[in-house]
């Protein structure tokens, strides 16, 4: 997939040599070339992929599915990562896939611009806090046209002392949830000045708690989600954008450990908080940060879009042309709902001199 993309690439070329150089029967190579068929082969090899993604035909240890999701996250094929989604989440029974695969039907409509679907999907999937706390803040956050009662009705709930905060589940990274975190950002976010500092003082409760019992990986998630809160009720309400910086950079690349979800939040946050600053320059790498796909495998279409016009306002014109085109992409089959987005982004390309249809 990668190789289709950017032949000329010297990364490329080094992942063709390993890849030439592991055995016919390594199950990854096996993985990475099911993963090629579904992207670019014909339905029937397709369907024959599909039938080897089967839980009988692989250990535990190892998840085709992942491999095969994680290159489809390119916006060209997020049509064939939503197919692997539900079928995944459709005919599996293991303990570990179902859940990762039913939370990634719902990502990948939102990355499609499918709000629609998503909601249809998050109503239906049943999805555990730990996903869908980060799921729906997400697209609130970041001003997708989600229905407000969605939103209210899974951030606007009271998050019980009887977990402090924090929900420890291994679902398929071993990481911690922290649903408090979301719950007073949306509050924080409808206008309740004091949502994120009282959810901070219990995060630190439950920090303390957490070493008292030995438990150092709860303790640290704790410890980084209040220190969180704290910077954006400085950012918010505060009204000190430099304490705000200080706090969120701490949390985001400090020892305290964030889980991946929160972690990408807080790029998110900060990103916007130096663009409302008027460092831009500064803006690019965190947003930069969300639309490369790592550390998660994931990308970003509203990041993307929120990069284009930066680079855009930074004169980096062919960045921007190309970060707007990928969001296009991405978006191609959106709802309707999403018109205001992609005319906006078709009137920056045309003003930019790039050509939409290409």
């Amino acid at each position: 997939v990668r190789y289709r993309l950017d032949p000329d690439s010297a990364v490329i070329a080094e992942l063709i040599h390993r890849y030439e150089a592991q055995g016919a029967d390594d199950l990854q190579v096996e993985a990475e070339r099911l993963a090629h068929l579904i992207a670019f082969g014909s339905a029937s090899a397709r369907d024959s992929a599909y039938r080897r993604l089967g839980p009988d035909s692989w250990p535990l240890s190892l998840t085709p599915t992942a491999t095969v999701r994680w290159d489809m996250a390119h916006p060209r094929f997020l049509d064939r990562r939503a197919e692997v989604a539900r079928r995944v989440a459709g005919e599996w029974e293991d303990d570990l896939e179902p859940e990762f695969s039913d939370w990634m039907v719902v990502r990948t409509a939102l990355d499609r611009g499918r709000v629609v679907e998503a909601v249809k999907d998050l109503e239906t999937q049943g999805l555990p806090g730990g996903l869908l706390y980060p799921t729906v803040y997400r697209a609130y956050g970041q001003g997708l046209p989600l229905p407000p009662d969605i939103a209210e009705d899974v951030l606007g709930e009271e998050v019980p002392d009887t977990v402090m905060g924090i929900e420890y589940r291994h679902v398929w990274d071993g990481g911690t949830r922290t649903p408090l975190l979301y719950v007073a950002a949306y509050r924080t976010a409808e206008g309740d000045q004091r949502a994120a500092l009282d959810a901070a003082a219990r995060l630190r409760s439950s920090a303390e708690y957490h070493t008292r019992q030995g438990d150092s990986r709860r303790a640290q998630l704790a410890q980084g989600a209040a220190q969180v809160l704290e910077g954006l009720h400085a950012w918010k309400y505060g009204g000190d954008r430099r304490r705000a910086r200080q706090l969120l950079e701490a949390a985001q690349s400090g020892d305290l450990r964030l889980n991946w979800a929160d972690n990408r939040l807080v790029r998110w946050w900060l990103a916007e908080l130096h663009v409302e600053s008027g460092d831009l320059e500064s803006a690019v790498p965190y947003y930069l940060s969300l639309t490369t796909g790592e550390p998660s495998g994931l990308y970003d279409p509203p990041a993307m879009f929120r990069l284009a016009q930066a680079y855009e306002q930074l004169g980096e014109t062919e960045n921007a042309r190309e970060a707007y085109a990928w969001v296009l992409l991405a978006w191609r089959d959106a709802d309707e709902s999403m018109r205001p987005w992609i005319q906006e982004i078709e009137g920056r390309l045309q003003e930019l001199g790039a050509d939409i249809g290409s």
